[in-house]
């Protein structure tokens, strides 16, 4: 672990950017710094699994975690991406929930200060701006649950893909140069915008993220592929964004 990551809780919410726990003020933070662990976990890694006893609350210094939950007919479905500065298991604490409703797997290698079920508790209920912090963050998460799945209901199998490589290739693309021209091809046609996409993710991540089996997820890749927009090879992806774009407007 780094210097960096060895920081005192004060310099830690500090360096690290947006973190709940500024709102406690300094001296706040160095009373609660002897009870707060830290760990590191790398990307595919668990920090909880959906049943575990919900024993603390984690804030994310660093790194991006995905919530996933079961579903009836045996499979598993990502509700949502944490990331920095967001709260893991608070709402599980909060309702006085003895488990864990969801699994916390890592999408993007993590850095997470621990709280321990007592101490968090133990800076609720005092009218702090602590407690504004932790309620605003809760109610987000909430309405962002009721959009997506207001959404999720109304969109083909098809869409949610399209959706989700839009989503990965503003988040972790690079942009390619365009293939040289066809000879005889016109120059006022667009040049395909070619974006290179390496997920952090297995196929069965992906089908999960989408909200499909990885058999569905398959053959909708090969429909892209039929089409040109889409070129897979392993976990790298080649995307025409301005095709795929075109597919969420159709």
């Amino acid at each position: 672990m780094s210097a960096r990551e060895r920081l005192a809780l004060t310099e830690c919410c500090r360096v690290h950017g947006p973190c709940p726990l500024r709102a406690l003020g300094r001296e706040k933070l160095r009373e609660l710094e002897p009870h707060v662990g830290v760990i590191h976990r790398p990307a595919g890694s668990i920090v909880f699994e959906e049943g575990d006893s919900a024993l603390d609350v984690f804030v994310i210094c660093r790194g991006e975690v995905e919530m996933v939950t079961s579903l009836e007919n045996g499979g598993r479905q990502v509700l949502f991406t944490r990331s920095q500065g967001d709260l893991l298991g608070a709402e599980e604490v909060v309702t006085k929930e003895p488990v864990y409703r969801e699994t916390a797997r890592v999408l993007v290698d993590a850095l997470l200060r621990v709280i321990p079920r007592s101490e968090f508790l133990n800076l609720l209920g005092h009218s702090t701006p602590f407690d504004l912090e932790v309620l605003q963050r809760v109610s987000t998460k909430l309405l962002h649950l009721e959009r997506k799945f207001a959404r999720f209901a109304e969109k083909s199998a098809l869409e949610r893909l399209v959706e989700v490589l839009l989503s990965f290739a503003e988040r972790y693309g690079r942009p390619l140069p365009a293939p040289q021209p066809q000879t005889g091809a016109s120059d006022a046609e667009e040049e395909p915008e070619y974006v290179e996409i390496t997920l952090p993710l297995t196929n069965l991540q992906l089908a999960e993220r989408v909200g499909v089996t990885p058999e569905t997820l398959s053959a909708l890749l090969a429909s892209l592929k039929e089409k040109s927009i889409v070129r897979r090879r392993g976990r790298r992806f080649v995307v025409q964004r301005a095709k795929l774009r075109a597919l969420c407007r159709a």
